[in-house]
C-alpha cells in the first residue's frame, strides 16, 4: 500500500497509529488502507466502475446540523 501521489508506503503494522502518531501520516494511512478492497472489488467485477475517492482535508458540512440542533435546544430549553 502506497500513500497516493508520493508512492511512500503505509505502515501496515500500525495502521491505527498506536505506535507512533502524526497526523499526516495517519490520515494517508487511513486512505492507503481504504484503497485495499476498493482494488479487490475493481478486481471481483470487472464490469463495474469502482471509484474510490480521498476526500482529504475537505470542509464537508457534514456535522453542520449537530451544531444547529444543539442551537435549538439551548433556544427551546430542552
Amino acid at each position: 500500500m502506497d500513500f497516493p501521489g508520493s508512492g511512500q508506503k503505509a505502515n501496515v503494522d500500525d495502521l491505527n497509529s498506536e505506535r507512533s502518531y502524526g497526523r499526516m501520516k495517519a490520515n494517508m494511512n487511513t486512505v492507503a488502507g481504504n484503497e485495499g478492497p476498493v482494488l479487490d472489488i475493481a478486481r471481483r467485477f470487472p464490469r463495474i466502475d469502482v471509484l474510490g475517492l480521498n476526500p482529504d482535508s475537505v470542509k464537508t458540512g457534514i456535522r453542520a446540523n449537530i451544531f444547529l440542533s444543539k442551537m435549538l435546544l439551548q433556544f427551546s430549553g430542552g
